[in-house]
């Protein structure tokens, strides 16, 4: 199942999603801003996905959705996947 249905699937659910290194665009709906409190996508400035997901990310702010977006140093790792749950985790539980 790729990030894209995950998506679709959850908004209905959930009311935010965290995405760490992103690889699929996501569908933009009418009412996804208004049901989502936080739609989050971090990705390591070394990670090979890095020029694709900022251009994802560019691509969903011009379609109109709400994103945040932060890239932390390193790889596709867990040392990157750490500190964008923390940041994600101080948005959340703020």
């Amino acid at each position: 199942m790729n990030f894209r249905l995950v998506t679709i699937l959850l908004v209905s659910l959930v009311t935010y999603v965290i995405c760490f290194s992103q690889s699929n665009r996501s569908a933009v709906t009418e009412d996804f801003n208004k049901k989502l409190n936080l739609f989050y996508i971090a990705c390591g400035e070394q990670d090979q996905r890095i020029e694709y997901t900022k251009k994802a990310v560019a691509d969903m702010r011009a379609a109109g959705l709400e994103v945040i977006f932060n890239s932390f140093p390193g790889d596709h790792e867990w040392q990157v996947w750490r500190k964008s749950l923390h940041d994600f985790a101080s948005r959340v539980f703020k």
